[in-house]
């Protein structure tokens, strides 16, 4: 499972003064029961900060906790406080660990992108059609839409493969349409 990051709270909080952080989290801890007796820790404690525009890597081995930070992280699952400090998880600047479930969505769809490890393209939907869905989610509509769809997928390289369905691309290509959703957010 994850471990706690090393840093002190003061060159944490130097940090976030100089970072303005995008996500910062602290005390981040999530269990699984498996069956009547099994609990497995998959996050013990962590903490994170992301800047703005900064690219992080999450690794480890399997079954280390990295799918479930990202799942707390993009706000589809909420951490437990499990006996320890209450997590904290702050999201441009706003505390996420006190929202409902249909805040947590509507900050998913407008604010955020994912690119998830299988995909997730809807098979019957060309490539376009999977970035307009994306678009609708984010609040997008009619030639707005359009406009921010031909635009990330000119982006990604792939407009002039827009009409095709993911049984018709490479996995290149499909992790592209999966970016290209991703992305539709900052072309608002």
């Amino acid at each position: 499972s994850c471990d706690t990051d090393a840093r002190s709270d003061t060159d944490r909080k130097d940090l976030d003064m100089i970072s303005n952080a995008l996500i910062e989290a602290r005390d981040l801890r999530k269990t699984y029961q498996l069956g009547k007796r099994a609990v497995v820790p998959a996050l013990r404690g962590v903490d994170i900060t992301i800047g703005q525009g900064e690219m992080v890597a999450i690794m480890g081995p399997s079954g280390s906790g990295k799918s479930t930070l990202m799942h707390i992280l993009g706000l589809l699952h909420a951490p437990e406080q499990n006996g320890g400090p209450r997590p904290e998880l702050w999201f441009e600047g706003r505390d996420m660990t006190r929202l409902g479930e249909s805040e947590r969505t509507r900050i998913r769809a407008e604010r955020m992108g994912f690119v998830f490890q299988s995909f997730n393209l809807v098979p019957t939907l060309t490539a376009q059609e999977n970035v307009l869905l994306a678009c609708s989610y984010a609040g997008l509509k009619g030639t707005k839409a359009e406009s921010a769809a031909e635009h990330v997928l000119r982006l990604v390289g792939l407009a002039d493969r827009a009409d095709h369905r993911p049984a018709e691309l490479s996995g290149g290509e499909q992790q592209r349409i999966a970016t290209a959703r991703a992305l539709v957010e900052g072309a608002r």
